[in-house]
């Protein structure tokens, strides 16, 4: 019984930590990744893909992994600026925008 109570705790734990990921990385993305990735006209002059446009996205995921994508937004490239501009981010929450957005493009 300790045991089903035990599995049970670490289940939920990890479904909890699941769902503040993601909000977390949702946070981020609209802090810091909106402005040029939701389709506006900051995104459309930039040529920067919308999230959840899967179509635009294919042609990256079709070519780079999701470690590339992070490495290129964690360090800039192209037009892109290291951590989309965003100084006091964290290396774990430019990670966790990629995933949302990786999570609703693909």
């Amino acid at each position: 019984m300790i045991f089903k109570n035990i599995l049970v705790v670490c289940f939920l734990a990890t479904i909890a930590f699941m769902n503040v990921s993601y909000a977390s990385g949702e946070k981020v993305f609209e802090k810091t990744c909106a402005s040029c990735h939701s389709g506006g006209l900051k995104g459309w002059l930039s040529g920067a893909p919308a999230i959840g446009d899967k179509s635009d996205w294919s042609e990256f995921f079709d070519k780079n992994s999701l470690e590339t994508m992070k490495s290129i937004v964690l360090n800039g490239e192209n037009n892109h600026k290291a951590k989309g501009g965003c100084e006091e981010c964290s290396d774990d929450d430019i990670n966790l925008a990629v995933d949302y957005i990786s999570s609703k493009s693909k």
